[in-house]
């Protein structure tokens, strides 16, 4: 079960320089390589991640990518594929295929002009992985901060967006939050999630950048 928790987190994970760029990565062949840590700092996984194709309709962006993600280096799944689609900047990550997952709700767009204060969508988000069905409500969406972070993968200006909610999966319920930073033209460059009494579950950084 926590093994796909983190799968979840890390789409959550794994979905985004100039002003005018989207907070995802909008070029085909980039390829990202992260890795998640426990409570402790000890490595529990980590994922590669591959924008394979990239459709352009004016201001509008239609993005594939394969994630990849390795426990002890041996595969947990089949590679999954996402897409995301940026329409006048707003990201909208649409989590199907791969794994069979299906969405439906909000909580996934990542508008084109983030700002502290910012208040984001809340709601509830139903997950299907291949049969674990987890319903996630959303309580709280916002931008709680801006700041430059150094990761092994680079220095990036970021905007931190944290998201407290209430996920129920096989009749338990389980309280959590997560804060994601964000970087434009990137997407995800760190990611930490906590457990409901607020403290730190898991870790997620961005270890290396390759760009075509």
């Amino acid at each position: 079960m926590k093994k796909a928790i983190l799968v979840l987190a890390g789409l959550g994970l794994t979905i985004a320089a100039m002003a005018q760029h989207p907070f995802t990565c909008t070029t085909e062949g980039a390829k990202f390589h992260y890795m998640t840590t426990d409570a402790k700092g000890n490595e529990s996984s980590t994922a590669d991640v591959e924008i394979t194709k990239v459709v352009a309709d004016g201001s509008s962006f239609t993005i594939t990518q394969v994630t990849q993600v390795l426990i002890n280096g041996t595969a947990f799944t089949k590679p999954i594929e996402t897409t995301s689609t940026v329409k006048d900047g707003d990201v909208v990550v649409d989590f199907s295929g791969g794994l069979s997952l299906a969405t439906e709700g909000g909580g996934f767009v990542l508008p084109k002009r983030l700002a502290v204060g910012l208040e984001l969508p809340t709601g509830e988000v139903s997950v299907d992985m291949q049969g674990l069905k987890i319903k996630q409500d959303i309580t709280f969406h916002k931008v709680v901060a801006k700041e430059e972070i150094t990761v092994p993968g680079g220095t990036y200006e970021c905007y931190v967006v944290e998201r407290q909610y209430t996920a129920k999966m096989l009749g338990m319920k389980v309280k959590g939050s997560m804060k994601t930073w964000y970087a434009r033209g990137i997407g995800t460059v760190k990611m930490e999630t906590y457990d409901k009494k607020g403290k730190l579950a898991s870790s997620q950084i961005l270890m290396s950048v390759d760009m075509p």
